[in-house]
This record gives structure tokens, sequence and C-alpha cells, in this order.
């Protein structure tokens, strides 16, 4: 959201309230002054101006010289929203193409991290969805293949108790290749998903939306180190206690 542009706009229009009330007063003044006939007629025309602008207040609660307020965000207008709202976060964002939306689009965080935004015709039509999907890293799926079953069972749990503590929901899926070994995997995929309403949804909702997705992304990537690196510290010590004991 631009502050700068908010500040400028409210001072303006502040300066411009005041301008009309000094100017009023003094012109009612040069009236009294030099021509006191037409003074009462011209405080007349003011008083019923302004009620007439308190009526129009009451009746639509709208000032006379205030700007109309954008429309609320629903099914028409939430595509040209998330563009606008894009811009605004700077975040960048293409076109994207995924089957059976009313519109996609693929924006980028600043650290790096890809988000599917879409309206599904299909799946909750009425929400406007997230979606990012994540890879691990070469050295993180190198270790992973390195693991039993029961260990990538074990890794898989105690992920999903961690992305269970957010607020964003998640499918963990491996890709298998023909196994060698204890290996059970060849490449390991986790979809993080997460949607709001589109009826009444603000750019402090989408902002919102958007870094709930981002930072869970990053919290996966740092857990999932983490985590890898506790199962493989007992292997990495049994193997230097058996190269000093060769020794």
């Amino acid at each position: 959201m631009d502050w700068k542009a908010i500040g400028q706009s409210l001072f303006s229009r502040a300066l411009w309230e005041i301008i009309i009330i000094i100017g009023g007063g003094a012109l009612i003044g040069v009236l009294k002054a030099k021509w006191p006939s037409y003074a009462p007629r011209a405080i007349y025309v003011v008083a019923g101006a302004a009620c007439t602008a308190i009526i129009l207040f009451t009746l639509t609660g709208r000032a006379i010289l205030s700007n109309p307020l954008p429309p609320e965000t629903g099914p028409d207008n939430i595509e040209e929203n998330v563009k606008l709202w894009s811009e605004d976060l700077g975040l960048a964002f293409t076109k994207a193409n995924i089957p059976d939306t009313h519109f996609a689009y693929s924006i980028t965080t600043g650290n790096g991290i890809a988000i599917q935004v879409m309206r599904s015709k299909k799946e909750k039509p009425f929400y406007l969805q997230m979606i990012t999907t994540l890879l691990l890293s070469p050295a993180n799926q190198a270790t992973l293949t390195t693991l039993t079953k029961d260990q990538i069972d074990s890794f898989t749990d105690e992920l999903s108790v961690e992305l269970n503590k957010g607020r964003v929901g998640f499918s963990l899926a491996f890709m298998s290749m023909p196994q060698t070994g204890t290996n059970a995997a060849s490449q390991t995929i986790l979809v993080l998903q997460k949607a709001a309403p589109i009826n009444g949804l603000t750019e402090l909702g989408f902002s919102q939306l958007t870094d709930d997705i981002n930072f869970t992304a990053q919290l996966v990537k740092a857990d999932t180190t983490l985590i890898l690196r506790r199962m493989t510290s007992g292997k990495t010590r049994s193997a230097t206690t058996r190269s000093v004991t060769q020794n």
C-alpha cells in the first residue's frame, strides 16, 4: 500500500477544505462590508447548501466532495485486484496456464518462492487459492535416498508435525524410481496450499495470505535440513568410529 500517496491525498483534501471555509467566510465579510443587502442572502445560500450536504451525508454516508469508495472485492473484479495488489506489494507476476481456472498467475516473492494464485472453476470457485510446490535440495534428496523405508516414514512424520503447527495446508509425496538397496524414493515433493474467500478480500488479506505461504516454505526448507541432519548424525558417528578402529 502506497502510504505516501495516501498521506498526500489526506493533506490535499484537508487543505482544500480549509481554503473553502476561510474563503467562504471572507466572501461573506466582503459582501457585508460593500453590499450589505446581499450578505443575508449569501448566508441563507451557504446555510441551505450546508443543510443539503448534511442530509446527503446522512442518507449516503459519503461527503459531497469525497472520492467514491472502490467497489468491494468480488468474483467480478478479483483478477484485476490480484494484479493491482501484486504491483503494490512489489511481487513479480506472470500469467499462468492452469486448466479449469477462471484465471491463474505465478507470483514470485522477494526470496524467490514461486506461488500459483488462482480462482478454480471446480474446487472452491469462490475462494482465491495459493499453491506452491517445493522440492528437496539436491543434498537433502541425496541424504534421503540413503535412508531405509522406516527412516523415511519417521522423516515424513516429523515434517508433518512441524507443518501442522502452521496455518497452511500441505501434502507430501514421493516420486518413486527403481529401487536399489534400501533406497525407497528418488524425489520428494511438498505442496503447500492456502485459500481465502474472494468476497471482501482486501490487499492486507492478500498480503497475509502470501506471507503465510512464503514463511511456511522457508520453514520447511530449514526443518528438512535439521531433521535429516539429526537422523544421520548417528550414522556419521558410527562411520567415524569404525574408521578410527580400523586404523
